[in-house]
């Protein structure tokens, strides 16, 4: 299973490392409806004991719930201070109520108010030296309802052992994945794997591995065994990095060490917890609220951004610019979701994307229009499916154009 969360552009911009982070994009195919209430960055999120309600009934707010039990654990673990988590947990929920799922809309992806209870309920005890493969109650949260030759846009809408098959038509079709010792010509059933073109299932624990691949949360020991892949806890060896602390550890002279808190001394951020940075004084600090010096966006706080005057030396973290405002081509200033107009060397205003049929510069950013558009012909034009005519990336669905032909793998729902 993939991480629990994909960190909104803030949370990416301070650098936050959580290998246990769940990805609401591919295993919650985002969060559903958007609702018109949501906290503001002053709300307090994180309760006393750091365990949230589990009674969600909605995707919001199981979405909601989620980021909230995941940051809980994170400062449970000494991964994030609980001041940087409830600042990057205020940014996660926010994005929830807009981050909505065609598929679930439509109702290709059904909800599961029981299976997001035991979710939510088991990231309040599961131990941090555990993989993220192992939480397996999050896995069937969702779950896809078109059946067999259906249309589909991705596999998170298929039913149980189907996965949508996108190799010539976009919507694509639900198909049986593919059974273990057969051509792997699309995705494999579970339990099994691509190799050397063939799905080949995976090795139990206790089997050797020298010849495959261990079965999800194992991994494959130094004697050629399938062994459990629990992560190393404090003060265990991680053998020179070749074994994975577990979260709010360090490998550090071949022993698992602690993230070290804030007025601790470091040697770079990365032995800094993951909301804070390593000081030239080479001790671990806050990132920097507006006003403070910075050179660069990751000493700011995650809602921030690093203001470099132009003619070069160090910058003072400000907030991030909104619809409107001024902006230059050469930083990040504009808000999650804007973009800047300003053309290379120049100044502009940060603005919202274009939807289809707006007018757009071709060299201008290449977020002027919405996902699944680009710009040309000065219009925001929508991309095209797999064995369209292209020149470029960017004006194919999946973002690759191989031999003046767009390749397979994406197909944008409408």
């Amino acid at each position: 299973m993939s991480p629990l969360f994909s960190l909104s552009p803030e949370g990416e911009r301070v650098g936050v490392r959580g290998r246990t982070l769940i990805s609401l994009l591919t295993l919650l195919a985002a969060c559903g409806t958007p609702t018109t209430s949501t906290p503001d960055a002053s709300t307090t999120i994180l309760t006393d004991a750091g365990t949230p309600d589990a009674g969600a009934t909605t995707p919001i707010q199981f979405c909601a719930d989620l980021a909230e039990a995941q940051f809980a654990f994170e400062v449970r673990c000494g991964a994030l201070t609980a001041a940087g988590a409830a600042e990057l947990q205020a940014i996660e929920v926010k994005r929830c109520a807009t981050d909505v799922s065609p598929g679930l809309t439509a109702g290709r992806v059904r909800f599961d108010a029981t299976a997001a209870h035991a979710c939510v309920s088991s990231l309040g005890t599961v131990a941090c030296t555990t993989p993220s493969e192992l939480y397996a109650a999050c896995s069937t949260v969702f779950t896809g309802t078109v059946a067999l030759d259906g249309d589909c846009f991705d596999s998170s809408e298929c039913a149980p052992a189907l996965y949508c098959d996108l190799g010539t038509t976009c919507p694509g079709h639900c198909k049986p994945r593919i059974a273990a010792g057969q051509p792997a010509t699309g995705e494999c059933a579970a339990g099994t794997y691509p190799n050397a073109g063939t799905c080949t299932a995976f090795i139990p624990r206790g089997q050797s591995c020298s010849a495959g691949q261990c079965e999800p949360g194992s991994r494959c020991s130094d004697q050629h065994l399938c062994v459990s892949a629990e992560l190393q806890n404090l003060h265990q060896s991680c053998g020179t990095g070749t074994l994975d602390c577990a979260e709010g550890l360090q490998c550090v002279n071949d022993v698992c060490a602690p993230l070290a808190d804030v007025g601790a001394t470091c040697s770079t951020t990365v032995s800094c917890r993951g909301d804070l940075i390593c000081t030239t004084a080479n001790v671990c600090a806050a990132r920097g609220d507006v006003g403070a010096a910075c050179a660069s966006g990751t000493e700011c706080r995650p809602s921030l951004f690093c203001a470099l005057p132009n003619g070069g030396g160090a910058g003072l973290c400000a907030s991030d610019r909104l619809v409107g405002q001024q902006c230059t081509s050469d930083g990040d200033e504009c808000a999650s979701g804007l973009f800047c107009t300003a053309s290379a060397g120049q100044s502009g205003v940060c603005q919202s994307p274009g939807s289809l049929g707006a007018t757009c510069t071709a060299s201008g950013s290449p977020l002027q229009c919405r996902p699944g558009l680009f710009c040309a012909s000065s219009t925001c034009t929508a991309q095209r499916f797999t064995g369209a005519s292209c020149t470029t990336g960017e004006q194919c669905q999946s973002g690759q154009c191989t031999s003046g032909v767009c390749a397979a793998g994406v197909c944008l729902s409408p």
